[in-house]
């Protein structure tokens, strides 16, 4: 299973952003004010109304369950010119419970109002992530023709889309972090790129996009978990800058997330986890005139000549190795002759030898020269036996 080599996605957001910091992070400041600033500045104003509302002189005979009791209720107030001065005018402090009464409930009604406009806002951050993925595809944007694109992209056929994709998974997750925090951060992982895939398809309904984005994601949710958890230090980075570190860190992050997104949907389609008929309206699919069972087999998408997934990088050796060359003929090489060795004799233990005598060669005796006889013998014939002479006695 190939991992994304997180380092090299890294490297390649800080080369994109590279002259296009400040712009991107007023980009993203705008829109995150618009979308969630006065939402938080809302819930400010209802708690200081809160902490007006239990000084008032209505609450200060409240007991700790914060019950009224009548009886306190009408003793404290049964004079009627108790909040009226001798000339029949209001007293300064019944006068100061209405105009804090007042304040209070223009600050609960503009909080409503600007967390209503917050909700329906709420789709341009879709857009924003969607902004970061034309910038990695090569579509750099200048500062209103960014906001202009956010705009115009959100608030056209599809907005009612977005705005369940936001509506929908920000209810579910939240429901989740409420009650359980693990599945709240798997389910986090699950629809991590639901934006960015409604951004690209925008013809989609939210649940395809999260239904794309599970298929995306799955088995490969410790990636991302990791790759927040890489960006930690630059978030502890804005608390000793007072948040100025996040003009380089946001458009940082926001482009990281982007790559990742084209890495995941690239590998998806490698692995067979998603096809075409993943991004096909219900429309289209009726066009084709088939089934989703037989879709599965769907071929998958080209592959995009911008980005190839990041490997892991091939080892470099500490020599140069040359091109292959075809192989030399054999040539006669001369001998070379071994060094002499010493050679050790083996020990040779003494044996006694038996010394020989030498030979002593008989001397030949001189013999008598036989005598001749006095007649002739005559020669004995062939193939007879020969008869031994006679001696003749003298």
């Amino acid at each position: 299973m190939m991992k994304i080599n997180r380092a090299v996605v890294k490297q390649q957001a800080k080369d994109i952003i590279k002259g296009n910091v400040f712009k991107l992070f007023l980009i993203t400041l705008i829109i995150g004010v618009l979308t969630g600033g006065g939402m938080t500045f809302s819930n400010t104003n209802i708690g200081g109304l809160d902490d007006i509302l239990d000084r008032n002189p209505f609450s200060q005979n409240q007991d700790d369950n914060d019950s009224y009791d009548f009886d306190e209720f009408t003793t404290e107030f049964s004079d009627p010119f108790q909040g009226f001065d001798g000339n029949g005018k209001v007293s300064p402090v019944v006068a100061g419970v209405g105009v804090l009464a007042g304040v209070g409930a223009l600050a609960a009604f503009w909080g409503f109002i600007i967390s209503a406009a917050s909700l329906l806002l709420s789709p341009l951050k879709i857009m924003l992530d969607g902004l970061f993925w034309q910038l990695i595809k090569g579509n750099n944007m200048g500062l209103g023709d960014g906001l202009g694109f956010i705009f115009k992209k959100t608030f056209d056929k599809n907005y009612l889309q977005k705005f369940l994709l936001e509506l929908v998974q920000g209810l579910l997750l939240g429901l989740l972090y409420l009650l359980f925090i693990i599945p709240g951060i798997i389910f986090t992982y699950k629809w991590y790129f639901t934006s960015y895939i409604l951004a690209e398809h925008p013809e989609l309904s939210f649940d395809q996009a999260m239904n794309i984005s599970k298929k995306m994601t799955n088995n490969h949710k410790g990636e991302l978990f990791v790759l927040d958890l890489s960006f930690i230090g630059w978030f502890l980075l804005l608390i000793p800058t007072i948040g100025l570190a996040g003009i380089y860190v946001t458009p940082y992050y926001e482009t990281t997330k982007a790559l990742y997104y084209e890495n995941f949907k690239i590998r998806a389609f490698q692995e067979g986890a998603i096809t075409q008929y993943d991004f096909m309206t219900n429309e289209q699919k009726i066009a084709a005139g088939q089934a989703a069972p037989q879709m599965n087999t769907y071929a998958p998408a080209p592959q995009e000549t911008y980005y190839v997934p990041a490997q892991e990088p091939v080892p470099q050796n500490n020599y140069y190795v040359p091109a292959e060359q075809p192989a030399p003929q054999p040539v006669a090489e001369p001998v070379v002759e071994a060094a002499p060795q010493p050679v050790v004799e083996p020990a040779v233990e003494p044996v006694s030898e038996t010394v020989a005598e030498p030979a002593v060669e008989p001397v030949a005796e001189p013999q008598e020269a036989a005598p001749s006889p006095e007649y002739y013998t005559p020669t004995a014939p062939e193939q007879e036996t020969p008869q031994t002479p006679e001696t003749t006695e003298e």
